[in-house]
């Protein structure tokens, strides 16, 4: 059955979805503009790297058992969107727990226009970025999230209890950062001459700036914790 499916792709690119059953698949970088995964449970790692050729996708099942083996696999092109997930639900009346790692190899310029998007979704599990310049959207309610990134383009990223920790070498011309999270630590490192506005409302955090404010800001970050501190720093 997974050759059916690896012969189906490379003949048209122009289906909506696939069902794999094999550990991972590779794609063509030029088809892809923005990238989507959503697991249940488990963690999420996107390594962007100018020596990979093309995109390549890997799935771990982390917790192996008779119920596991119901759970949903799919990957495939949304247009240009390359949609990866993970389905805890075989049908109607059955439910499996699904605890998957997800990897995901590419080179770093297919997702470095600024119409690029990298979507995550995870509810328990650790979500790691490497090497992107793209927007970022992400979601978790326990996991860490940290971000190694080239470019800054626009981030909205929500957690509940993790830790959210970002790196950026370059600063855009103009980008918003939305940070959210009840009480874990924030933490955000921009170029030193990236200009800034922040806007932080916490209940119990505090903030630290050592990069100060600038009237004719390109960056705005807005941050929203309960008791979670946002910690700002300069790259060197």
């Amino acid at each position: 059955m997974p050759s059916i499916y690896f012969l189906i792709f490379f003949i048209s690119l122009n289906f909506t979805s696939i069902v794999s059953r094999a550990s991972d698949m590779t794609f063509p970088s030029t088809s892809v503009k923005s990238l989507s995964v959503s697991i249940s449970k488990g963690s999420i790692f996107i390594n962007g790297n100018e020596s990979n050729k093309d995109i390549s996708i890997y799935i771990k099942n982390l917790k192996k058992s008779p119920e596991s083996e119901k759970c949903i696999k799919k990957m495939g092109l949304e247009g240009t969107t390359l949609d990866i997930s993970v389905s805890n639900e075989n049908s109607l009346f059955e439910k499996a727990s699904c605890e998957f790692e997800v990897t995901v190899n590419f080179n770093a310029k297919t997702l470095s226009n600024p119409e690029s998007l990298i979507k995550l979704r995870t509810s328990n599990g650790a979500i790691v970025v490497k090497g992107v310049s793209s927007e970022l959207d992400f979601v978790t309610a326990t996991g860490n999230i940290l971000v190694d990134a080239e470019q800054l383009r626009n981030v909205n990223v929500k957690t509940a209890t993790g830790s959210q920790n970002f790196s950026f070498k370059a600063c855009p011309k103009r980008a918003d950062v939305d940070l959210i999270t009840a009480t874990g630590q924030l933490d955000l490192k921009l170029p030193s001459t990236c200009k800034i506005k922040v806007d932080f409302k916490s209940g119990a955090g505090k903030l630290f700036n050592p990069i100060g404010e600038s009237a004719d800001y390109s960056v705005k970050i807005n941050a929203t914790s309960a008791s979670g501190d946002l910690n700002l720093a300069k790259f060197k």
